[in-house]
């Protein structure tokens, strides 16, 4: 299996192992990092992921994939969360993150900017909203989005 197939046969395969164990499968990377392969996935869940939800899927997939050997080569399996500032990628992660505090990195400026920080108001049609310090409205294709993720709240932020 190539490279290229092996990412939908991962998702496709790996979704039911980490759902079967109360969790989403956000992301999954297979990456050649320095000598090696990793494979990492991101699992999430409502009320947040913790360690043992981690090991848990770890040695889920790790069974599964010792028994079918899908990967022509070595690698590293690892099992995370989305963490503080979790990427946004999904209709489903821009509904629950609504009202939501997020930082956009565009592709090409607006202005002379390519980094927005607001409150995510919507995404409909591919059309991403959030509204800026002073209340302004933004919208951007999220064709044009570079990155969009959740923004770290330090404390005595005013958020």
């Amino acid at each position: 299996m190539t490279n290229k197939e092996l990412r939908p046969w991962l998702r496709d395969n790996l979704t039911p192992i980490a759902t079967a164990l109360g969790c989403s499968l956000a992301d999954i990377v297979l990456a050649k990092e320095g000598p090696q392969w990793v494979l990492r996935l991101v699992i999430d869940k409502p009320e947040g992921v913790g360690v043992g939800d981690c090991e848990a899927v770890s040695r889920a997939v790790e069974r599964f994939l010792d028994e079918d050997d899908p990967i022509p080569y070595g690698y590293v399996l690892e099992v995370n969360s989305p963490g503080i500032d979790r990427p946004l990628r999904t209709d489903e992660d821009f509904e629950r993150f609504k009202g939501k505090k997020i930082d956009v990195r565009l592709f090409s400026a607006i202005d002379k900017h390519k980094n927005f920080q607001g409150v995510l108001l919507s995404k409909i049609n591919d059309m991403i909203s959030i509204q800026i310090d002073g209340g302004k409205v933004m919208e951007f294709p999220q064709a044009g989005v570079a990155s969009c993720k959740l923004a770290v709240i330090l404390d005595g932020e005013d958020w």
